[in-house]
């Protein structure tokens, strides 16, 4: 019998990049679970739209197809919210994490928030489940609404609501126990995803390329577009890009770069402060810092860009093997 697996992203491009790199595991059965609004289509996998749904509806459906295993990829109030709900109801929960988090730069522009306003739909969907237990809802809604208003830690009394939590190497799985709340022996490191999936050895005659890497500050609200416009105006000689996957690529149009989707080992990678930064360093890139005006780039990231050294056999870990070996 196969095994099941759902997986929960908050986008159709999360959903589609996680399903190709979970779908080759020998003996696995993929469902993406997508909350996104909109039509979710994908003719390669079994694609499901939860937008509109409650957090019942959700468990109905994966009891119905017998599926006992779930993994996010993200700590937003709603996935808390859900995955509390499930791991009370016998599904067992786990959480991968896929980039770089820093407390202090997730403060959201007002626009930002305003853009993002149909997400409070979700947030309100999930919340019924808990209303006749006023208390619970209130255990649960406060530490988040501390953490993603007012930017503090999670506080001793907020239970983590994943039963695993699988992270990049030692420095996040610290960082998971002080602001997660995690219990130790759940916090596993399973690696990063990028270094196999994102890089490639140069071909003999490559000559190194100046590679910028996107990231979502725009689009998720973390600055405002003048001071991310401002930011790349100073942008020189650009060969590629890199996008991410909720970039808005009407505001690179400027830069005439090529599109990549994987970065050549030895290039000049350059951005702000995306994870893949960092990645890149231990591959072997050489790192440019742009900084933007009316946005901090966090201690947090340039102390671990220090300590960052080139490593070998990064390819070595597979964190699909390492999470679906520990879950079945």
């Amino acid at each position: 019998m196969r095994k099941k697996l759902a997986l929960y992203e908050a986008t159709i491009q999360g959903g589609e990049k996680y399903h190709q790199l979970f779908y080759k595991s020998h003996g696995l059965s993929l469902t993406i679970l997508v909350d996104e609004p909109g039509i979710i289509k994908n003719n390669e996998g079994d694609f499901q739209g939860i937008y509109n749904w409650s957090n019942k509806k959700i468990l109905c459906f994966l009891k119905k197809r017998n599926i006992k295993q779930i993994l996010f990829f993200s700590h937003r109030i709603q996935d808390v919210m859900l995955a509390n709900y499930l791991r009370k109801n016998n599904i067992n929960t786990s959480y991968m994490q896929h980039g770089y988090y820093e407390i202090t730069s997730m403060k959201r522009t007002l626009s930002g928030v305003l853009r993002k306003i149909y997400r409070f739909k979700t947030i309100l969907l999930r919340s019924l489940d808990s209303l006749l237990n006023l208390k619970e809802l209130t255990c649960l809604l406060y530490p988040l609404i501390l953490h993603w208003v007012f930017l503090k830690n999670f506080k001793k009394e907020f239970l983590n609501p994943y039963n695993s939590c699988f992270v990049f190497n030692e420095y996040w799985q610290k960082k998971h126990y002080e602001i997660y709340n995690c219990d130790r022996n759940s916090v596993l490191i399973a690696g990063n995803f990028d270094y196999k999936n994102l890089f490639i050895e140069p071909q003999s005659n490559y000559e190194p390329e100046r590679i910028y890497i996107c990231q979502s500050l725009y689009e998720d609200g973390r600055i405002s577009k003048l001071h991310f416009q401002q930011a790349l105006a100073q942008l020189q000689n650009i060969d590629a890009i890199k996008y991410h996957p909720r970039s808005d690529k009407l505001l690179y149009s400027e830069l005439h770069a090529n599109k990549i989707s994987r970065i050549p080992i030895g290039s000049t990678v350059i951005g702000h402060y995306s994870s893949l930064l960092i990645s890149a360093k231990a591959m072997g890139c050489k790192i440019e810092l742009i900084g933007i005006e009316g946005h901090k780039t966090p201690k947090s990231f340039f102390e671990e860009l220090k300590n960052t050294n080139r490593q070998k056999n990064l390819t070595d870990f597979c964190p699909v093997e390492i999470i679906t070996s520990h879950l079945f």
